[in-house]
């Protein structure tokens, strides 16, 4: 009996703790999404603020997408109903959304741009490396030179 009673705990234990682990990758996540919804926002709302002769149509929508999708991801990483693959497919829009801004930035070769992107890249790091804590794997790294150490 005292077996049992052993393995039961033991039982118990481990799955609180993987409960414990998804609650916070989840929470850790919704957070970063938060931060990333803010900084695409942002960003969306300096670029809408500049003359449309100082950039180009195709950087406005890319980064009107990137604002657009990157307020849904938050909406689905906070929603207890979202399932796994929603969250997955919003952020999968989000990355598509990010790396044409990105390029749309590399392009155009503007100091201003790319200081404007920083604190996006930031947030988008953020959520990449909370999305594969979250899955429980990680997103293959990728190249960014902007990238902070550690």
């Amino acid at each position: 009996m005292t077996r049992t009673r052993t393995l039961a705990l033991a039982l118990t234990s481990t799955a609180a703790l993987a409960l414990f682990g998804c609650v916070t990758a989840r929470s850790s996540l919704t957070s970063s999404a938060a931060s990333l919804d803010r900084s695409a926002d942002s960003l969306a709302r300096s670029v809408y603020d500049v003359p449309a002769s100082e950039t180009s149509s195709r950087y406005n929508r890319d980064v009107q997408a990137l604002a657009e999708d990157a307020h849904a991801f938050r909406r689905a990483a906070e929603g207890r109903s979202a399932s796994d693959s929603d969250v997955r497919a919003a952020f999968d829009r989000v990355s598509r959304d990010y790396h044409a801004v990105r390029d749309d930035v590399d392009r155009s070769d503007s100091r201003t741009a790319r200081d404007d992107l920083r604190p996006v890249t930031q947030s988008y790091l953020d959520v990449e490396r909370d999305m594969g804590r979250y899955a429980g794997r990680p997103y293959p790294d990728r190249e960014y030179p902007d990238r902070p150490p550690g």
